[in-house]
């Protein structure tokens, strides 16, 4: 989906406070985010097949996150969704701060992590139970027999038992795991810092009730377990790695889902090259059986 007239008249239409003609726009894979200059709102705009459901979705999430304290602010519903022929977008509250690209994150703020997700689990599931399922961004339930029946046949030959594999250790090391919350889209990325010191959560679509793993997995995709190791203990990293295997064919399934065929090629390809290169669960190609529990 291109910015385009259409999408920032009714964009002005909507919402005439705002300049979105001179709106940074930014495109993400199942998203265009535009943000006016000088304002202190964030417009969402979901694209792709389901958006209206999809959509439906996030929103949902970010009005139950609103009801809740969590460890760092979260953006607040500002305006019920609009709906056309293409896609649904919704406003929300822009926080201060920026996330941090590679560069930023030397030295690894590790401590701050283990603070936030701390956090996360200390929050009563309860009032957190209108949460969707994990991986319900790319199937939820559902997401294994995507896989298997729509994605593995797309994989090389050597590498889909390797596809499968890696799901059935997902999840049965997720299964006895306790639920807790979890942002789901967990780093340094869509965490907003101030000074290097977090300001706030941003892109919590993914969020859901879930094993905390889900949130280390991003984080040796950025860092590697070694970064990590001093303040997640062994069982835990253990579990994300097998968490973090499987991320590729979690993106695979969200493309497939939305009929995006460029991004579920690219990254079934991710996944083969992890695979073949013996970087599935770290990117320094440690592997979980490396982290025995002291």
């Amino acid at each position: 989906m291109e910015h385009d007239v259409g999408l920032t008249g009714i964009a002005a239409e909507q919402w005439p406070d705002h300049d979105w003609p001179a709106a940074e726009v930014l495109h993400g894979a199942f998203h265009v985010v535009m943000i006016p200059p000088g304002d202190d709102v964030v417009l969402r705009v979901v694209t792709g097949r389901g958006f209206d459901a999809r959509c439906t979705r996030e929103v949902g999430i970010v009005r139950t996150l609103a009801a809740t304290i969590l460890p760092l602010p979260v953006p607040k519903l500002l305006a019920d969704p609009i709906t056309t022929a293409e896609w649904s977008a919704y406003l929300v509250s822009r926080l201060p701060g920026r996330p941090l690209d590679t560069e930023d994150s030397d030295p690894v703020p590790t401590e701050d992590y283990r603070q936030i997700l701390y956090g996360f689990a200390q929050l009563d599931p309860s009032r957190l139970a209108d949460l969707p399922t994990p991986r319900s961004w790319c199937g939820g339930d559902e997401w294994p027999g995507i896989v298997e029946h729509d994605l593995v046949p797309l994989l090389p030959p050597e590498a889909r038992q390797g596809a499968l594999r890696a799901i059935d250790d997902l999840l049965a090391a997720e299964l006895p795991a306790s639920q807790t919350f979890c942002h789901g889209d967990f780093g340094p990325h869509n965490i907003l810092w101030q000074n290097r010191m977090p300001t706030g959560l941003i892109d919590c679509d993914h969020a859901c009730l879930g094993d905390r793993a889900i949130d280390v997995a991003p984080l040796i995709s950025w860092h590697g377990v070694r970064a990590l190791e001093a303040v997640f203990d062994r069982t835990l990293l253990r579990r994300a790695m097998t968490h973090r295997a499987t991320l590729s064919l979690q993106v695979a399934a969200a493309a497939h889902l939305v009929d995006s065929t460029a991004l579920r090629d690219h990254a079934l390809g991710n996944f083969t090259q992890r695979l073949e290169s013996g970087r599935l669960y770290d990117p320094q190609g440690r592997q979980p059986a490396d982290l025995r529990p002291v």
